[in-house]
């Protein structure tokens, strides 16, 4: 069977969910000042914060697989050195290997840094892949809730996507113009 493991990171300091599977952060959220947890985070190892069983897909190959937090908030992706932000990840790939997984995920801000996943694939020695098919999967879905919600008709109503160049822009709108104007 095949496993993966997919990295995340803090999305804030302010949604104490982000430290659940770190035991000791309610208090120290309640009685040190932001800016010093900040300083903090580099130096907290990476930790799985969730595990899946038994994925079946629809050629009835099973996986199984991971979430692994990386202890950095987005704006500490741009902030600190790029030397501390790779090894973070590189950490939370070495403990994707441990867990057995066959490739990583890099979610979110994780996917910014280290050309696509290649230079982590490289250190490694693992298949490495970013989040962008799955962030454009949400993102079609989402729209396609939305104009089902608002009762529109899809093939005559006009669709703009913003950022249609990018990674998920482009992949949003080739799937998207074939059921929009």
């Amino acid at each position: 069977m095949r496993r993966f493991a997919m990295i995340t990171h803090f999305t804030s300091l302010r949604e104490p969910e982000n430290f659940a599977y770190y035991s000791f952060f309610p208090l120290i959220l309640k009685f040190m000042p932001l800016k010093w947890i900040k300083v903090l985070l580099p130096y907290l190892p990476s930790h799985r914060i969730l595990t899946v069983i038994n994925i079946k897909s629809s050629s009835g190959a099973m996986t199984e697989g991971c979430a692994i937090m990386c202890p950095l908030l987005p704006e500490q992706f741009f902030r600190l050195e790029k030397k501390v932000v790779l090894g973070k990840i590189i950490q939370c790939c070495k403990r994707a290997k441990s867990l057995r997984a066959d490739i990583v995920g890099l979610a979110a801000f994780t996917s910014i840094v280290g050309d696509g996943g290649e230079f982590f694939a490289d250190k490694i020695n693992m298949a490495v892949t970013t989040g962008n098919t799955y962030t454009a999967f949400l993102a079609i879905d989402s729209i396609l809730r939305a104009v089902n919600l608002l009762g529109v008709n899809i093939p005559t109503a006009r669709l703009v996507v913003i950022g249609a160049t990018g990674d998920i822009g482009s992949i949003c709108t080739k799937i998207l113009s074939k059921e929009f104007r």
